[in-house]
């Protein structure tokens, strides 16, 4: 048996659903790296990624079914310029400090939850 890697994922959940999608299409296939990268996460990007390995007499077919749910998520567009270079946004920090001088407990306040790259657009 000869293995293939089909994609590269940046994290090891990320490649466990693929992995899932493709073992209920009944295609054989593995993640590699899969422990160090849990048990040594700062290699991840070192190692190039975590690959999802599958068969070669398999790969045309995983290729595809990948490529089917990947058309099959709704991409976040941003309503001012229409791009789909959009990122979430993080919790606000300095509100969260201030709070845990004020009340003794760090609470966490979101600032809004999307911001395009493209335009600078928050939304």
């Amino acid at each position: 048996m000869s293995w293939k890697t089909l994609r590269k994922y940046p994290s090891v959940i990320e490649a466990q659903i693929a992995q899932t999608k493709l073992e209920s299409e009944e295609i054989e296939c593995f993640v590699r790296d899969e422990y160090l990268a849990n048990i040594m996460a700062l290699y991840t990007n070192a190692l190039g990624g975590i690959r999802l390995d599958v068969q070669e007499a398999d790969f045309e077919r995983a290729t595809q079914i990948l490529q089917e749910v990947d058309a099959s998520v709704e991409k976040i567009v941003c309503p001012q310029c229409g791009s789909d270079r959009v990122k979430k946004n993080d919790w606000s920090w300095r509100l969260a400090f201030l709070s845990l001088f004020a009340l003794t407990v760090p609470l966490p306040f979101q600032k809004k939850r999307r911001k395009c790259d493209a335009c600078g657009e928050s939304f």
